[in-house]
């Protein structure tokens, strides 16, 4: 983790544990198990944000939740337009839908057409 995300993070922790204790009762048994319990509390929150800060700013880390993301998702395309008798435009429509997983069409016409180019892929 950055030195600067650490700091803050512990100024934070210190500022938020130093006011909780501002809520301190003298002589006041029940408030000190409430406070005592909200200092654990804050503490694990901080202790959560610094593990999530550590995780989410290794970059080995970062490359590696990239490359499990790409294995997990689902490339959808959807077409609209006809094509109106331009190849070229028709082509990279089928180039394109080749590295999809679903390919979609709104119609009739478009689907009768890009199943024939298709189907040679």
């Amino acid at each position: 983790m950055a030195e600067e995300k650490k700091n803050v993070v512990d100024e934070l922790e210190e500022k938020s544990l130093k006011e909780l204790d501002s809520f301190r009762e003298e002589d006041n048994e029940e408030n000190e198990k409430v406070v005592d319990e909200g200092k654990k509390q804050i503490k694990d929150v901080f202790d959560d944000l610094r593990q999530i800060l550590k995780e989410n700013s290794d970059p080995e880390k970062i490359k590696e939740n990239l490359t499990n993301a790409k294995d997990n998702v689902l490339k959808i395309g959807w077409e609209h337009n006809h094509y109106h008798n331009d190849m070229k435009y028709a082509m990279d429509v089928v180039a394109s839908a080749k590295k999809l997983d679903y390919f979609i069409l709104v119609s009739k016409d478009l689907q009768k057409f890009y199943r024939k180019e298709l189907l040679e892929y």
